[in-house]
């Protein structure tokens, strides 16, 4: 496990580039908070299970130049505001993700969608939401067992709960006949 005692270590640095090493498990909390020059992120091909709350948070903040990151597959877990506040422009999500922690992309302004895999069953409040968010749909894999989307709205798979509407979904929007819960944070910042 990676893990930085002091959430303040890295805001000054001029950390540019990262390798994880095969062998790590985890990247701890903090681990990378306010890395603000890192413009890349190289993760191990196997073996990293989990990265923890704000392990990445404002990492590239300074020249926004962490704009994308390869996420392995078995990544199983990304804790809440992992990668918040990045200029991350997209992301590609493991099929082996399970969990998306609170705000985990929260604030990554440049992403315009997102393909949700057909393992992951957990995600978390306003996990994409911002007032400058670009996001302007969600997509589904067809095979997964939680979650749907229809019109680029996030839903339950039995479609009772409304989950998420992109932030910059365009047009008006009515929610559907049969939806019987809105989410919390399901309009946050539409």
């Amino acid at each position: 496990v990676w893990h930085n005692v002091s959430p303040t270590n890295y805001e000054d640095t001029q950390i540019k580039k990262i390798v994880i090493r095969d062998g790590f498990t985890s990247i701890g909390d903090h681990a990378f908070y306010k890395c603000s020059s890192l413009s890349e992120i190289v993760f191990p091909e196997s073996g990293l299970k989990t990265i923890e709350a704000y392990s990445f948070f404002r990492a590239g903040k300074q020249n926004k130049s962490l704009t994308h990151v390869n996420l392995p597959e078995g990544l199983i877990k990304i804790g809440a505001s992992a990668f918040q506040e990045t200029a991350l422009k997209s992301i590609k999500l493991p099929e082996s993700l399970t969990t998306l922690g609170n705000r985990a992309f929260n604030m990554c302004n440049n992403i315009k969608s997102v393909f949700i895999p057909t393992n992951v069953n957990s995600i978390g409040v306003t996990v994409w939401g911002n007032t400058n968010s670009k996001l302007t749909k969600y997509e589904v894999d067809s095979e997964n067992q939680k979650y749907t989307s229809e019109d680029g709205v996030l839903y339950t798979k039995d479609k009772k709960t409304l989950v998420s509407c992109p932030v910059r979904k365009p047009g008006v929007y009515t929610v559907p006949e049969g939806v019987e819960t809105l989410a919390k944070n399901a309009f946050d910042s539409s």
